[in-house]
């Protein structure tokens, strides 16, 4: 009887940790509305939220963590996280397999009021603020004459934008225009004065390196369930039309 005693309390636990080694590594971009701390202090975003409902469809473990843009593109490269979403580019295709398209986004360059953008030419001038190493599109990635001020995130580009320390920003119309209705910016800045730069697709990515390959058409699946199902979507709705 002890003997069974001692089997059963020593597979309680060694349980969670053959589960908890099993997990995928997680990284969440740091960046609102993609993954950030709401106002209790807890976890939410586009990107988290997507996670949570893919968990939920594999049964799969995943150990999310937020993370700037910059450690979460090393961190995939490197094998210590598993998988993540990004923007597609060739490069990325290096250490990354593409598992699943999520959505397609459409870039944009928004600008204050007083500079008027109908042509790639109007923000030739212009001091334009962007996300740090995000890939916007061809053209205006390798355009080296364009006054580029590298920022952290969104938010920062946004406030800088509203208080007149940049002329314009570039990005996610989507995650732009959310940002912008977070800051009184009435009278400076109207989202329809901008300028399209092209559509990104938006891939849910594995490291090369990671030991979970074999999950990738389990995964592949999920967000073609998810897509399908409308659940997606709902993900988005929830985000940006609030």
């Amino acid at each position: 009887m002890e003997f069974i005693i001692k089997k059963m309390l020593l597979a309680f636990f060694l349980t969670p940790l053959i589960s908890y080694g099993s997990c995928l590594n997680v990284g969440v971009i740091d960046n609102n509305p993609a993954g950030y701390l709401d106002e209790s202090g807890k976890k939410t975003g586009v990107h988290w939220d997507y996670f949570e409902v893919i968990s939920e469809y594999t049964q799969l473990c995943m150990k999310k963590e937020l993370l700037p843009y910059a450690r979460v593109r090393s961190s995939l490269n490197k094998g210590s996280n598993d998988i993540s979403l990004g923007l597609m580019s060739p490069s990325k295709l290096d250490a990354l397999i593409p598992i699943a398209l999520i959505r397609e986004i459409k870039t944009v360059v928004i600008a204050r009021m007083k500079h008027s953008v109908n042509s790639y030419h109007d923000i030739k001038n212009l001091t334009i603020g962007k996300t740090r190493g995000t890939r916007l599109s061809k053209h205006f990635d390798q355009d080296k004459s364009l006054k580029i001020e590298e920022l952290d995130n969104y938010a920062m580009a946004v406030r800088m934008l509203i208080s007149g320390r940049i002329d314009a920003i570039a990005g996610s119309l989507s995650v732009l225009t959310y940002q912008l209705q977070q800051y009184d910016s009435a009278g400076v800045i109207q989202v329809s004065n901008h300028l399209e730069l092209g559509k990104k697709e938006q891939w849910l990515f594995m490291s090369k390196k990671s030991k979970h390959t074999d999950k990738i058409p389990l995964l592949s699946e999920a967000v073609s369930s998810l897509k399908s199902s409308g659940k997606i979507q709902k993900i988005l709705d929830k985000h940006y039309l609030k």
